[in-house]
């Protein structure tokens, strides 16, 4: 890939599903932009750990290199826990879009929006409607209370 970026071939390097050590090696051979990795607003290292084939660890130092480096992060299954079976429920989210009068959906983007400039949500949808409600979440604005009450749940 390396190769092809000195050819004029790709413009700019991002990685999917790295370590924070893959990131550094990757960074110290070339420009990074991007990192896109399991990251969940409801379920933090411990519990998303359990799955296979994707790396999870040290996602929250991952976040901050992004963050340091201006380069964008990518969470793929940000607002669901992949894997079958029931939804795994998120009391500290429920509680606080309760209180905002907002869809937990909602809750969750705006948590990650607030968690880091370089999160980049890609919250899938099926409908306008839902489209719509997603694209609301940029204007809630968490308190820091409301925050770390998900932020505790999660890596709890």
């Amino acid at each position: 890939m390396i190769g092809l970026q000195k050819e004029g071939k790709i413009r700019h390097l991002a990685l999917s599903n790295v370590s924070l050590a893959q990131l550094r090696v990757g960074m110290a051979k070339t420009p990074i932009v991007g990192v896109q990795n399991l990251y969940n607003v409801a379920a933090g290292e411990k519990r998303l750990g359990q799955f296979p084939h994707a790396s999870v660890a040290d996602q929250e130092q991952i976040v901050d290199l992004c963050t340091a480096n201006k380069m964008a992060f990518l969470p793929f299954f940000p607002l669901a826990i992949p894997g079958p079976g029931p939804k795994r429920e998120a009391p500290a989210v429920a509680a606080v879009a309760k209180r905002y009068g907002k869809t937990e959906a909602q809750i969750a983007l705006a948590w990650l929006l607030a968690r880091s400039p370089a999160i980049l949500p890609i919250a899938g949808t099926s409908s306008v409607a839902h489209l719509e409600e997603n694209w609301d979440a940029r204007n809630i604005a968490l308190t820091k209370s409301d925050f770390d009450e998900i932020r505790t749940a999660r890596e709890g």
